[in-house]
């Protein structure tokens, strides 16, 4: 080799660590919700998942900003938050069982926006708003919601599935 290292450049996706009422099929939304204490084991797994990462790139809403604040006390790698990564808001389903959503909208993937909510089109818009300002950022990690990080696939071309609490998806 000519002397020089060779970085492996990475952007990390994570779902925040599970919460009790995700266990109880809650709709959290923009509610803050409460890490259990697999959910809080999960934020360990996650830093030596992601050690050498320059920043994390939290969601602002309180369960994954504690949890990145797990990830933050073990790797000391700093982060800071954007609200443009928040899950979208179900308006007066938030905080609501997953079921009555359901229901009322005959699927989890619909359009419009429900009353006090936001429409399917803008939570895209949104999460591509911040697409489009990491995009030629590497070595980072986002910590997220399955809604935003299902958007955030697509826009990385990736294929689409419902990722798990305190799952990381590494995009080289």
């Amino acid at each position: 080799m000519n002397g020089r290292s060779y970085l492996k450049m990475s952007i990390y996706l994570i779902r925040h660590g599970e919460t009790i009422e995700g266990l109880n099929k809650i709709l959290l939304g923009y509610n803050p919700g409460t890490l259990t204490q697999r959910g809080i084991r999960q934020a360990e797994a996650v830093a030596k998942q992601i050690e050498g990462t320059n920043q994390i790139i939290t969601s602002d809403l309180d369960r994954t900003l504690y949890f990145t604040q797990l990830i933050n006390q073990i790797t000391n790698i700093p982060y800071k938050k954007d609200s443009r990564i928040r899950e979208r808001n179900y308006g007066c389903y938030n905080g609501k069982p997953i079921d009555e959503l359901i229901s009322d909208f005959g699927s989890f993937n619909f359009e419009e926006a429900p009353p006090n909510g936001e429409k399917k089109a803008d939570f895209y818009d949104r999460v591509d708003s911040f697409y489009q300002s990491i995009i030629c950022l590497n070595d980072i990690a986002i910590v997220s919601h399955a809604g935003v990080i299902a958007r955030l696939m697509d826009d990385f071309g990736l294929k689409n599935r419902i990722i798990n609490f305190g799952e990381v998806i590494e995009i080289k």
